[in-house]
């Protein structure tokens, strides 16, 4: 049997001159159920969010599994190999563009305004 310890996961904010409203987090789950409900929960809670992710759990070699969350985006770089990445985004205007992803690379598009400024990220 195998014992989950709970882990508090603090954000230290810093500011790259894009925006503080936007939360950015990288992972790599290495393809583990619990690290994937972790990281679902974890989004569930954000406002606004973008979440990089590698090594997702996968089933069947095509369907990531178990990063659905309510009003949360899930983009993938292809639909014919196993993916190995994947972008989710919240709360945010965001595209998926397949042309320029892979099974190893996820492309998107972003765009919001803070301050009466337009941004657009690739």
């Amino acid at each position: 049997m195998v014992q989950l310890q709970q882990q508090k996961i603090t954000y230290t904010k810093t500011h790259l001159g894009v925006s503080t409203l936007v939360l950015f987090t990288q992972i790599n789950l290495q393809h583990n159920k619990s690290a994937t409900a972790f990281i679902c929960k974890q989004i569930t809670n954000l406002m606004i969010s973008v979440v990089l992710i590698q090594e997702t759990w996968v089933m069947d070699k095509h369907k990531i599994l178990g990063l659905r969350s309510k009003d949360s985006t899930l983009f993938c770089g292809c639909n014919e190999d196993v993916p190995r990445t994947c972008v989710i985004t919240k709360g945010i205007h965001s595209y998926g563009l397949p042309p320029f992803g892979s099974k190893d690379q996820t492309a998107i598009y972003i765009y919001f305004k803070n301050s009466n400024k337009e941004y657009s990220l690739l």
